[in-house]
């Protein structure tokens, strides 16, 4: 009978967590989210008193945003990775299913950001003018995307009972 008592209370044991997986989700997304902070903060200082910036600031600050958005590139691509592997807790399927979709366009957002904020390599001072003109309305909307992106972090990392990015 006690031998009976143990092999139930064995077997009914929750398995024990994949760590190293979690892990792997908890790195990919918490990078993900410190790649679009660096995105997010290039945004910010881009705008800073910009009819006054000399033409090369306005030049140095479009390169770096675009590289910005490059290095989030790859972070998207990691987690893009990651939730390959198949599903991650099946009570947030969901939410991972609509992280994926939000990978593949955020990816895209990314690119039309590194397109978008190239710097020529003979830039003139029109070029500059061109980048003061629409990189306030450019630096909204993408700064609009990646807020929309890392709600998706977030959300599949609370429905995954992941460790959550700070929020930001």
């Amino acid at each position: 009978m006690m031998i009976v008592l143990v092999a139930l209370a064995l077997g009914a044991q929750a398995p024990a967590p994949d760590t190293a997986r979690q892990a792997r989700y908890e790195r990919a997304l918490n990078g993900v989210a410190d790649s679009l902070d660096v995105v997010r903060g290039a945004l910010t200082a881009f705008p800073i008193d910009l009819e006054r910036t000399s033409t090369d600031l306005v030049l140095a600050r479009a390169t770096r945003v675009r590289l910005s958005c490059r290095g989030a590139t790859l972070a998207v691509d990691q987690v893009s990775t990651v939730l390959a592997e198949g599903v991650y807790a099946p009570h947030a399927k969901a939410e991972q299913l609509r992280l994926q979709n939000g990978s593949a366009e955020l990816k895209r957002t990314l690119a039309q950001c590194d397109h978008d904020w190239a710097v020529p390599r003979n830039p003139t001072d029109a070029e500059a003018d061109t980048l003061r003109a629409w990189g306030p309305y450019r630096s909204s909307r993408l700064d609009d995307a990646l807020r929309g992106y890392l709600g998706l972090v977030r959300e599949f990392m609370k429905q995954a009972a992941l460790k959550k990015p700070a929020v930001s």
